[in-house]
């Protein structure tokens, strides 16, 4: 599927649907800050005894979302909460001509914190020209539940594959952007990559 007019992608995110939440649009603002790496425990100490174990406190619960690892691909999905990847982990692709229809796929890993869970999480790739030219976009959401029996301040892994197209109009360098969250709290990881001739 094209990009439209605009340069927007219409291919959706692959993002499972996990307890029975699905993949949103029109994401509203994400929540506020958190403290970065929290600790998961507290200990407290009693005169000649052993250190016992309590429950952090609710405002040091794990941090906000965060972006686990994004990469390129050929092909990707994910299918029972695994990521199945074909010719993942490239920065160079040959052409013979240019321009060049390019199928190809961004995967990313985005961990979700324990106060973020039950809210929309707006994701978005961009694909952009050396010069920051925007090519593609391709919006989604992902919406973490909280399953039965989830120890208190764990972080939970949405994956996310989207399989998309590219014309790239010349040689040259490009970058794949993955931004998961909005405002501040906002994690970003650029990918960047390299249309170059076939020789011979």
């Amino acid at each position: 599927m094209a990009a439209n007019a605009r340069g927007v992608c219409d291919t959706p995110l692959h993002i499972p649907a996990p307890h029975g939440r699905g993949v949103l649009h029109t994401p509203p603002p994400s929540a506020g800050p958190l403290p970065s790496n929290p600790p998961r425990a507290w200990r407290t100490w009693r005169p000649g005894g052993s250190p016992s174990v309590a429950a952090p406190p609710a405002a040091v619960y794990a941090a906000p979302v965060q972006i686990d690892y994004a990469l390129v691909a050929d092909y990707a999905e994910v299918s029972g909460g695994k990521l199945y990847l074909m010719g993942g982990g490239w920065d160079t692709f040959t052409v013979a001509e240019v321009p060049a229809s390019i199928r190809m796929a961004v995967v990313a890993g985005v961990r979700v914190g324990w106060e973020e869970t039950n809210q929309r999480i707006p994701v978005r790739i961009f694909i952009e020209d050396d010069d920051g030219k925007e090519l593609v976009r391709i919006e989604g959401e992902v919406n973490m539940g909280r399953p039965p029996g989830l120890p208190p301040g764990s972080t939970q892994l949405s994956q996310v594959a989207a399989n998309l197209p590219l014309t790239a109009p010349a040689h040259g360098g490009y970058r794949v952007r993955v931004v998961a969250g909005e405002g501040e709290t906002a994690q970003e990881r650029s990918l960047p990559f390299r249309v170059v001739p076939r020789q011979g």
